[in-house]
């Protein structure tokens, strides 16, 4: 059963990160090993259908961590980088972005390049971000409830998809990685910090 038929509301699914993989490989044309980090309580598996089937495209080769305890998170770096993970991506979680500060601190540790679906996280320390623009995604939200409290029944309204998409840039971290962003990369980015 496809899941955009049966929700309702705003999805924050979408196809973002098959491209997030490609604007990683294009900000980092040396990346071969991804280390995607999946919150397995989230219960659904389709972005990871999404980034392997899209990153072998790419020359890619994803290893899929599944993170659940904070206390483990330093181990799941060690083990990557052991088994030559040079960048990292993560599944949208609740999890991952609560402790989002502890994840920037252990790949700058490990000096691994990485890609997030919010600018947040870029603006955190993290190098990259591209995904939905989440205030424009509350705004419309704010249109559902209105018409819910309108008289519309919520099984009626149908599944929006994001509509607008932020890529952003962290130079200072790129310069701490020694990486140079390619100019191209930088033009397009709606946000280009330090």
């Amino acid at each position: 059963m496809d899941l955009y038929k049966v929700w309702r509301g705003l999805a924050e699914m979408s196809p973002a990160l098959p491209k997030r993989l490609q604007i990683l490989k294009e900000g980092v044309p040396s990346i071969t090993k991804v280390m995607l980090l999946h919150d397995p309580t989230m219960g659904s598996t389709i972005g990871l259908e999404q980034a392997k089937s899209s990153a072998s495209g790419l020359g890619l080769e994803i290893l899929v961590d599944k993170v659940t305890d904070v206390d483990k998170l330093a181990d799941i770096f060690a083990e990557a980088l052991q088994q030559n993970v040079n960048g990292v991506a993560g599944l949208a979680s609740p999890f991952i972005n609560f402790n989002r500060k502890r994840l920037i601190d252990l790949w700058s540790q490990y000096r691994l390049p990485s890609i997030w679906e919010a600018v947040a996280y870029t603006r955190d320390g993290g190098l990259i971000s591209y995904g939905p623009s989440f205030p424009k995604m509350y705004r419309r939200s704010a249109g559902y409830v209105a018409k819910i409290l309108k008289g519309a029944k919520p099984r009626d309204l149908p599944v929006e998809q994001p509509t607008r998409f932020e890529l952003a840039v962290n130079l200072k971290t790129a310069k701490i990685l020694v990486l140079a962003m390619p100019p191209t990369l930088l033009g397009r980015a709606d946000e280009v910090i330090g």
